[in-house]
């Protein structure tokens, strides 16, 4: 999960470079903002799902509902996120989205990646 983080991380800083050549520092705080997004959301995941695997040993049907947890508090994470750097700061919406939306391709690319294994 680790080498996600820093594919992650690596592809926010190179995008946001990219707008920031393209379309000037205000897409600065907008394309980070939108990465954080991404690196939050990918560390709660890896932080719950270790949880998530103690559970299973002792009660699998109790890991599932927890792991369901997970997923909604992630969703609830992402769109609360998204809605409040749109919404109330303002922030332009190609920066913000394009560089969360990079990070999540990248993390579901390494995480396929990683599952071939």
């Amino acid at each position: 999960m680790q080498s996600v983080l820093i594919i992650q991380a690596t592809l926010i800083l190179l995008s946001t470079i990219g707008f920031v050549f393209y379309q000037g520092e205000a897409a600065l705080t907008p394309a980070l903002y939108g990465g954080a997004i991404a690196l939050v959301s990918t560390l709660l995941l890896k932080s719950r799902g270790a949880q998530v695997e103690e559970i299973a040993k002792t009660n699998p049907q109790q890991s599932l509902y927890h792991l369901y947890g997970v997923i909604v508090l992630r969703f609830v994470l992402v769109l609360g996120g998204l809605g409040f750097g749109l919404g109330y700061l303002k922030f332009p919406v190609t920066p913000l989205l394009v560089t969360f939306m990079v990070a999540q391709v990248a993390y579901m690319l390494a995480g396929s990646r990683q599952a071939a294994r």
